[in-house]
């Protein structure tokens, strides 16, 4: 994704659901225009509270990442 203007932050909102014996992780890559994406590596975004677990498949929780 290109952006129009620059940023300071980056903010990731999902709905997950976490059964037991798995995990959830979410990782982003950022740099200007001139960065070539493949060329760096993933950076592991940290989460504004623990991903709760779920064995109810219907059941979806709200997770905020602000970095």
């Amino acid at each position: 994704m290109t952006l129009t203007s620059s940023a300071v932050g980056l903010k990731v909102m999902l709905a997950g659901n976490r059964p037991t014996g798995s995990l959830i992780d979410v990782y982003y890559k950022t740099g200007t225009e001139d960065t070539i994406l493949t060329d760096i590596d993933w950076t592991l975004a940290e989460l504004e509270a623990p991903v709760s677990i779920s064995d109810n498949i219907y059941s979806y929780k709200e997770y905020l990442i602000i970095h």
